[in-house]
């Protein structure tokens, strides 16, 4: 059985404070190992228990396990009914579910998310992973804009890694 403490990287706790409730943001595919497919199913389910309900998937590892691997993970978190962003089957999917809007209590927050890279691993064919991409990113603005989003949340994954 997985515990909170194996569950260690939430991406900012300054961005938690903003997020309703119950709606916990952590780095799913990158959380304790590289792909929570990695682990069971039961890890998954844990994390829905401890209240987590929005994962940010797009960062350098989120290619390690190709296809199978993103498509596993986006399986097991959908059939538990738990939002994911930053990782798609397809631009169609995409498309419908970007950004993640939470609406608690008449406050609209929208989630965004994108990695610099995935080590120089391709993104499987017909796949998409957002990217750090002015353009792309000052359109998924615009788009969080027009759903009305009152407070947009830009969860980057970037940054120099084993430097202090």
């Amino acid at each position: 059985m997985w515990r909170l403490k194996d569950i260690a990287l939430i991406e900012s706790k300054e961005a938690l404070k903003a997020i309703p409730e119950g709606k916990v943001l952590i780095n799913t595919i990158n959380a304790h190992s590289y792909n929570v497919a990695q682990k069971d199913d039961a890890f998954a389910e844990a994390l829905q228990r401890a209240g987590f309900g929005v994962f940010i998937m797009a960062n350098n590892h989120c290619c390690d396990k190709d296809r199978r691997g993103i498509e596993r993970t986006l399986y097991v978190l959908d059939s538990l009914g738990l939002q994911h962003l930053g990782v798609y089957r397809d631009t169609l999917e995409r498309d419908s579910l970007y950004p993640v809007i939470i609406d608690h209590d008449g406050l609209r927050v929208a989630i965004l998310n994108a990695t610099y890279g995935t080590n120089g691993l391709p993104v499987p064919r017909g796949m998409y992973v957002n990217m750090l991409d002015t353009a792309a990113i000052c359109a998924d603005i615009a788009r969080a804009k027009a759903q009305q989003a009152d407070v947009i949340i830009m969860m980057p994954h970037w940054g120099e890694e084993y430097h202090r």
